[in-house]
């Protein structure tokens, strides 16, 4: 996502918020080195991936990774080696030893695992996520009955951002953080709530260790100007600051630890993890990053396998104590989203909507990066809000069309909105029904705005049943939208609660969505 994509007629296609996924040019494609690369359909694909370009000698730095449209086939180019290798163009009759080349990459093909019938694995609340909080949680959670409330709402999974604890990913965790957690648990637990807290993909300089771990396992990168620096470094209270971490890295174990330890003792449900499955660009020579080329200047690589490995290990350590892994990241990482069970997207689009930069739903984007499908890990959608310019009510129609839902970040309108969503879809037989998205249906409608996706499930009588999903994918408010479904039906009902016109057709508010009932 941090470059420019080149379509092979020589265009290069202008970046913006979504740019780094969507559909591939007619004429092909053409991108420089990438630690991940990704490409394939709806339901399948293949992914690319390398920690390092050392050694590669493309002729052009910007066509390393090409897709080549070559009949019904879209063919992945890798160019390793476009000219006779650096340092060996001494005639070796004087017996001269050429320095060994040697190249590292890989393909996984997805999905990566079987997608499950049912893709809502969770009614989940997210506290303290964009739209935040006053105080501590325990305060806030007992505050007006809010435990009751969410059991009252649905809420089946409570996942507590970071401020649960008070230094920033601290594997020695406070005892008053610990306290708080606890409390939150039992009380969850006592409702039939799970909870999930909060790690990430940093050390805090709050952190007891921070002296003895932090300047090794810290990512650093070299900018432009040729200057090292150590990455991020976010402000938080109680005042600290928390910089990325490589997870090649003895963080990894430390991390890993953690987890085990606060699953057993404090009975957590599993982990909400942000960032961490990212294979961070990392040139931090201390701990085994990076390379140096012939002219001394440093490169830095990507930790695919170390991420990899230590997902593998955190599978095992969650699921055989029957949790879930919920990862938050702006990309599949194919390499490592196996060893999960279920993804978070869509924060960059969302950023974007947030500050009105974007005019249009980009669809291919949409579908490229988030369903979650071509990857077999179900996913949920990021929703913030900046009422008016974009509300959760828009965020629900993008995603609900590609099989989505959004994750309410709030305890009062989102939640009762997502009540409603999350009703109106357990009443119907997801797991039994098959999904027919807005490119696999014959159902229109009389705006081409209006994309309709739907799933179809037929009883053991015949008699058919859809649950139908009607977005309006643009900023524009529109009136008397009328539909037609190959499906037979006699009634139709709009879960949604919204009026029906008089002629039987509905009207849309800019980025809204029907939900119908058609039996």
């Amino acid at each position: 996502p941090n470059s420019p994509i080149l379509s092979l007629d020589g265009t290069q296609i202008p970046q913006t918020a979504t740019t780094h996924s969507g559909r591939i040019p007619e004429p092909g494609m053409a991108l420089p080195f990438k630690g991940l690369f990704w490409y394939g359909s709806d339901e399948r694909g293949c992914g690319f991936f390398a920690e390092t370009d050392r050694y590669w000698q493309p002729a052009d730095p910007k066509h390393v990774l090409e897709i080549v449209p070559e009949g019904d086939a879209m063919i992945l180019r890798v160019h390793l080696l476009d000219s006779h290798p650096e340092g060996w163009e001494t005639n070796s009759t004087d017996g001269e030893l050429f320095r060994p080349i040697s190249f590292r990459f890989g393909l996984q093909p997805t999905p990566v695992k079987p997608f499950p019938e049912k893709p809502y694995l969770h009614h989940g609340m997210h506290l303290d996520c964009f739209v935040k909080i006053i105080g501590n949680y325990r305060d806030f959670l007992n505050a007006e009955n809010r435990f009751d409330r969410l059991v009252e709402k649905g809420v089946t999974t409570l996942i507590l951002h970071e401020k649960w604890n008070l230094a920033q990913n601290c594997f020695d965790v406070p005892k008053e953080s610990l306290e708080m957690l606890s409390y939150i648990v039992e009380e969850c637990h006592k409702r039939g709530i799970k909870v999930l807290p909060y790690f990430g993909y940093e050390i805090s300089t709050m952190d007891p260790d921070w002296h003895e771990h932090g300047e090794r396992v810290v990512v650093s990168a070299t900018e432009a100007d040729g200057v090292q620096r150590i990455r991020h470094g976010w402000y938080r209270f109680p005042t600290q600051r928390a910089y990325m971490v490589c997870l090649s890295t003895e963080w990894s174990e430390r991390f890993l630890a953690c987890v085990e330890r606060m699953m057993d003792e404090y009975h957590i449900d599993g982990v909400y993890l942000d960032g961490t499955i990212i294979p961070r660009y990392c040139d931090n020579v201390e701990h085994g990053c990076g390379w140096y080329d012939k002219s001394g200047k440093l490169h830095g690589t990507y930790p695919v396998h170390a991420v990899r490995n230590t997902f593998k290990r955190l599978y095992d350590i969650v699921e055989s104590r029957g949790g879930m892994i919920n990862v938050h990241l702006p990309n599949p990482n194919f390499t490592s989203l196996g060893f999960t069970h279920l993804a978070w997207y869509g924060e960059m689009m969302q950023m974007a909507y947030v500050r009105g930069g974007l005019s249009q739903m980009p669809l291919d984007h949409f579908r490229a990066a988030y369903a979650g499908r071509s990857m077999g890990v179900p996913a949920e959608f990021i929703a913030y809000e900046n009422r008016p310019i974009w509300t959760f009510e828009n965020a629900l129609a993008m995603s609900v069309i590609h099989g989505i839902l959004p994750r309410p970040n709030d305890i009062e309108w989102p939640l009762d909105l997502m009540a409603g969503v999350w009703k109106t879809i357990d009443s119907f037989p997801v797991e039994k029904a098959e999904w027919l998205p807005y490119w696999k249906n014959a159902a229109k409608a009389s705006d081409e705005r209006v994309l309709i996706s739907y799933y179809r499930y037929k009883a053991f009588d015949g008699q058919v049943m859809c649950l139908v999903f009607c977005s309006n994918t643009c900023a524009e408010r529109l009136t008397g939208v009328s539909f037609t479904f190959p499906e037979p039906y006699s009634r139709i009902t709009d879960c949604t609660g919204e009026p029906v016109v008089s002629d039987g057709s509905f009207d849309f508010e800019p980025y809204t969505c029907r939900i119908l009932y058609l039996s």
